[in-house]
């Protein structure tokens, strides 16, 4: 027994092919999502990976600041903390430069950089050892008043991905820098 509405009905074969259209438009859909959620899970990790660079990057500069502090301060120093540039110009709003923002004080050879040993790097705990170790320095400073001598250690630490083009300045990667400064 068949049943016949008064109004027309599609055939079989045209139901089938709107029903492949639906089906069509439903696999895009769930495609662009699919794709959607890729990216947005891709990025997540990359900020994940780019705070675990910058954390260890933090963690080589406190190492190499508290071994030049610790050397440099000690019963026998073995680091040597460099005199202050004079200023030569008398003007006290314009102060003699410092080492450490000199570029060419932390080129590779020179003699007023220290480089933290890999021993000092090592750890029980892991096996990890960066491509680029953490460099410190100490020099003598004259704080603000214009009669107190102080010592500032500056520190750099770099994360394992960290690179540098001929002329020292950084190409990728983290590099972070610590100072403490020390009065006596």
């Amino acid at each position: 027994m068949s049943f016949k509405s008064s109004g027309q009905t599609a055939s079989p074969a045209r139901q089938r092919g709107a029903t492949m259209i639906v089906a069509m438009g439903m696999l895009v859909v769930i495609g662009l999502m699919s794709a959607s959620v890729m990216r947005g899970a891709l990025s997540s990790d990359l900020v994940a990976n780019n705070a675990r660079a910058q954390n260890i990057a933090q963690q080589s500069a406190e190492i190499a600041l508290r071994y030049c502090e610790n050397n440099a301060f000690g019963v026998a120093p073995t680091i040597a903390i460099e005199a202050e540039y004079a200023d030569d110009d008398g003007d006290p709003m314009t102060p003699a430069p410092t080492h450490w923002a000199l570029a060419a004080s932390w080129a590779e050879g020179t003699a007023i950089t220290t480089q933290v040993p890999a021993a000092v790097m090592a750890s029980a705990n892991s096996s990890f050892t960066p491509a680029v170790m953490p460099e410190c320095m100490a020099e003598t400073i004259t704080l603000e008043d214009g009669v107190t001598k102080a010592v500032m250690v500056t520190a750099r630490g770099f994360s394992p991905d960290f690179a540098r083009d001929e002329a020292g300045a950084a190409i990728s990667g983290s590099e972070v820098w610590l100072q403490s400064t020390i009065t006596f």
